[in-house]
């Protein structure tokens, strides 16, 4: 089974991918090191921010036909570009739910500013192929956190064949409306735009979720992804303690 770790690290390089839109070479390596983690004697270091923008410029720069001028202004802003992403991971890392929305929030304005700086660069045409680059990105993201919703109660529950499948749709449901609530509560121009509790809304989704899951599962399956669920919470409480102290 795939281990918190490394679904953490899959999750992360997944984000630089989505964040920055020539960096494809991030989103396709995830699924399968999280499908096949090495052992913790083995693994690599991870990537400098100068590595993660040549590999990005060598995936792109035929599709968007760079000049030279244009990779060697491209890639000092895609090293502050990736740098300041790793921060924003390290600052919030652990510091759960309630923190997500600043976290989004900062995502928001970084993926802005590169943006931005991009269009200083590119022509219109590269621009507008730049932007179906990073439409791709962000659906192998979703395809990719819906995989690893998937496997990670596949063992516990006994998943079959025939129940995976039918599973798979309703816990990327749950991700896309949970992800639209905590996106509802940050702005496009800083700060958050709402004040409103997000609990009971995100507890609806859960209820929901639960109902359908329970529509495809066994009583012993539900029994079992409450146990799950329990765990999770439980993991997160302990997470949210260590970063208070």
């Amino acid at each position: 089974m795939t281990t918190p770790r490394r679904l953490r690290r899959a999750a992360a390089t997944a984000w630089l991918g989505l964040l920055a839109i020539t960096a494809a070479v991030a989103a396709d390596p995830a699924p399968a090191a999280a499908a096949n983690p090495a052992p913790a004697t083995t693994q690599a270091a991870a990537p400098s921010m100068e590595m993660l923008a040549d590999q990005a410029l060598a995936n792109v720069r035929e599709r968007l036909h760079l000049t030279g001028d244009q990779v060697t202004r491209i890639r000092p802003l895609l090293i502050e570009h990736f740098g300041a992403l790793r921060g924003l991971l390290v600052e919030y890392s652990g510091a759960g739910g309630p923190s997500l929305p600043a976290l989004m929030q900062e995502i928001r304005e970084t993926r802005t500013r590169f943006q931005t700086n991009l269009e200083h660069i590119l022509t219109p045409a590269q621009m507008k192929e730049a932007l179906v680059i990073r439409q791709e990105i962000d659906q192998k993201i979703k395809d990719t956190v819906c995989d690893e919703a998937v496997a990670a109660l596949k063992q516990p529950l006994s998943l079959t064949d025939d129940q995976v499948p039918r599973v798979r749709p309703i816990l990327c449901d749950d991700f896309e409306r949970k992800r639209a609530v905590l996106a509802a509560q940050t702005g496009s121009t800083g700060g958050p735009v709402t004040r409103r509790p997000v609990l009971p809304e995100i507890q609806k989704i859960q209820a929901d979720t639960a109902a359908r899951l329970g529509q495809v599962l066994s009583a012993e399956q539900m029994k079992q992804y409450e146990a799950v669920r329990a765990a999770a919470r439980q993991k997160a409480r302990q997470n949210a303690a260590q970063t208070a102290q």
